[in-house]
């Protein structure tokens, strides 16, 4: 693949990535190698081979699906993969080319609800690495026979905050659990979703919907098809009215649900359009054609 790693990117996605992103490519080639996987379990994903110029190798007529998972938001782009549960972490785009993006994680086959790890990449491996050193402290108290090795753990952890500190994060000299009080991630939002994420759109293009087709009743939610075609005709009417945030919200929270329920599809197409945020209609149709193949080959978790 010919290019700069800006290029392909872009070319790929159809959007530029943060900067930083390039810039963490030159903090991940000064630690160990192997390093960030063995001690924080991030392991690089699809987006730093393709920077490096490398081919995908599972999905080569669909680059985008390569690194994805089955309930992946269009919005999600997966970043570093790890070893539990489907543990992943990725850039959530609300708005390509016009607002930056957060980094994300959620387990796959666990719960589809995401946590906000920071606004960069350099944030979010700073807030895993102190996450797993309170792990790793509670560990050594918890299983003092594994000691020793919880112990080389906390090493490694330290080797790259050390490695971090030249690239970000250098004034923040509070470590594990101090560090999570002393600097919470926070993000604002015009609406909750089932995903955790909220919405992002400008506070006069949203109005709420009449109703919520993902009330937890019974310990699990368990949307209706008569109330969700009454909420979808609402919020395409909203959109109409100039209130696209109504569909966005509706068609994000029926994601996870979207087989049984193709209107999430369509709800979010038309927000996204609605929006001016094309890249993000590109990367739908992809998902879906994603979802599509999964489901034709049995499987949908990864």
């Amino acid at each position: 693949m010919a290019g700069t790693a800006e290029q392909l990117v872009r070319d790929l996605y159809g959007f530029a990535f943060p900067d930083e992103f390039f810039r963490y490519r030159e903090f991940l080639a000064e630690l160990p190698n192997g390093v960030l996987g063995e001690a924080c379990d991030m392991h690089p994903a699809y987006p730093f081979q393709l920077a490096a110029g490398n081919e995908a190798k599972n999905h080569p007529k669909h680059p985008l699906w390569e690194s994805r998972y089955y309930y992946d938001l269009p919005e999600f782009v997966t970043l570093f993969t790890g070893t539990t549960d489907g543990l992943h972490w990725g850039y959530f785009f609300d708005a390509p080319g016009e607002l930056p993006p957060v980094i994300a994680h959620y387990w796959h086959r666990d719960t589809f609800e995401h946590a906000i790890d920071g606004e960069t990449l350099f944030e979010a491996t700073r807030w895993q690495v102190e996450s797993n050193e309170e792990g790793f402290l509670e560990m050594i108290d918890d299983d003092p026979d594994e000691e020793d090795f919880y112990r080389q753990q906390l090493v490694q952890l330290a080797g790259i905050r050390d490695v971090l500190s030249g690239y970000w994060g250098g004034d923040r000299e509070e470590t594990g659990e101090e560090y999570q009080e002393a600097y919470p991630v926070k993000r604002k939002r015009a609406a909750d979703t089932w995903d955790g994420l909220g919405i992002v759109v400008p506070k006069n293009l949203y109005k709420a919907l009449s109703g919520d087709p993902l009330r937890v009743t019974g310990g699990r939610a368990e949307p209706q098809k008569p109330q969700v075609e009454q909420l979808t005709a609402e919020a395409m009417q909203l959109l109409r009215d100039g209130f696209p945030g109504a569909a966005l919200k509706l068609g994000r929270d029926l994601w996870a649900w979207a087989k049984e329920f193709p209107e999430s599809y369509d709800l979010l197409d038309a927000a996204y359009a609605a929006l001016g945020r094309e890249p993000l209609r590109r990367l739908l149709a992809e998902a879906r054609l994603w979802r599509q193949d999964c489901e034709g080959k049995g499987k949908k978790r990864k």
